[in-house]
């Protein structure tokens, strides 16, 4: 079977996909800090890494390929997803897709992609003051919700039903 790197697990809510890579004979390989104790039983190899340092964990996987087989990289972290598309597009291994990770992640450039074709997404606005926040506001006249630029599992993400809670919540 294959040699599976999972770029992190994305916690214990996908421990099944982990299982499931087990029992259909894969080997299982973790890159992150550190292991969790049910990421350890389903664990054949680990890689320590810190994935948000890309150029470190790049080099330590460097290392590790050199003596080991890989033959497919995946994440189920969102912040994980530019190291692994980084690895994916370095060493040729299968990918999903070709977006940049940055349409991936990045939620103002991935509304500005949709919006070029064709998709219908909420009107949204990139605002780096309060100023342009309650101007935005303004024009919408209604409940807005705040989102960082870069994020996930809606983390930081805040709803204002009128202009007082948007000049509060910035």
């Amino acid at each position: 079977m294959s040699n599976i790197l999972f770029v992190h697990t994305g916690g214990i809510k996908m421990r099944y996909s982990l299982e499931t890579a087990k029992r259909k004979g894969h080997k299982v390989i973790i890159m992150k800090n550190n292991l969790e104790s049910w990421e350890k039983k389903l664990c054949d190899d680990w890689i320590k890494s810190d994935t948000y340092n890309i150029e470190r964990s790049i080099k330590i996987f460097d290392e590790y390929y050199k003596d080991n087989r890989v033959d497919s990289v995946v994440t189920f972290s969102e912040f994980d997803v530019p190291l692994t598309v980084e690895l994916q597009r370095k060493y040729g291994f299968p990918k999903l897709c070709s977006i940049p990770p940055e349409y991936l992640r990045n939620k103002y450039l991935m509304r500005q992609r949709l919006h070029q074709y064709g998709f219908a997404v909420p009107k949204y606005r990139k605002v780096t003051s309060k100023q342009e926040l309650l101007n935005f506001f303004g024009e919408i006249q209604g409940p807005i919700v705040i989102k960082p630029i870069w994020g996930a599992d809606s983390l930081f993400v805040v709803k204002a039903n009128n202009e007082n809670e948007a000049n509060e919540i910035w």
